[in-house]
């Protein structure tokens, strides 16, 4: 929900979806890469500080060229509330007379990291861009659109995080970059019936039974015969010479 009624990436999904868990954030002056998808536990583990899990920035900095930003970006800054940031490996890749851009990786995310890394540095950003999240790169896909996952994809972002891989995955886009995931689960093991127990009547017939079948008339002859016939018939084969 935006307070100000401005459009939402969410908007920009497919109709008829399940509910979507979104990955991670982009303020309204930022642009880039984003998921979504049906499962929590995924969206939790890359959102996790703890996971690690890598953000490729691309940053437009207000001024010339500065490598004691770059430094300081690199070892951890202090921001205005006090704490340090993770070390945020950073390196120029272009530059003009009036400003500079910066590629930067983030393993966590404070709320407006970079725009406050820079002010902590006397500067300001102009310009912010989200190009990768863990495995997943933006490429080529257009402001606004959006595109499923392939299964690589899927594999890849799921070991990111020590899911296992296979966990029944289809993609589905929206935003930047989206993911839907279906979760499989396996079925409940049956439970046996319990036996019931015999009454001390049925008990005693069954004894009676058994009790006749052995005295019925050759039927001990039968299993008796059935033996001699065996063993004639082997030694009629005898050993080969």
């Amino acid at each position: 929900h935006d307070p100000e009624g401005r459009p939402l990436a969410k908007d920009l999904l497919p109709p008829g979806l399940p509910r979507l868990f979104s990955v991670g954030r982009l303020d309204y002056d930022t642009e880039g890469i984003l998921f979504f998808t049906t499962d929590g536990e995924l969206a939790k583990r890359l959102m996790s500080p703890s996971s690690g899990v890598p953000k490729v920035y691309q940053v437009k900095v207000q001024g010339p060229a500065d490598p004691h930003l770059v430094r300081r970006w690199s070892e951890g800054v202090r921001l205005d509330d006090g704490t340090l940031t993770r070390p945020a490996p950073t390196e120029m890749t272009r530059r003009t007379k009036t400003n500079a851009w910066y590629e930067v990786v983030l393993t966590e995310g404070k709320n407006r990291q970079i725009h406050r890394m820079a002010a902590a540095c006397g500067k300001r950003v102009l310009k912010l861009r989200r190009v990768s999240y863990g495995p997943i790169a933006l490429g080529h896909l257009p402001e606004g659109a959006a595109r499923d996952l392939d299964d690589h994809e899927v594999h890849d972002l799921l070991s990111t995080v020590g899911l296992k891989p296979g966990r029944g995955l289809s993609g589905k886009g929206g935003g930047q970059r989206v993911k839907k995931v279906a979760t499989r689960m396996n079925a409940p093991a049956r439970k046996k019936a319990p036996a019931q127990k015999k009454t001390g009547k049925e008990k005693k017939e069954e004894a009676r039974e058994r009790r006749a079948r052995k005295k019925a008339p050759g039927g001990r002859r039968a299993r008796g015969d059935k033996s001699r016939s065996s063993r004639k018939s082997n030694a009629k084969k005898g050993p080969r010479r």
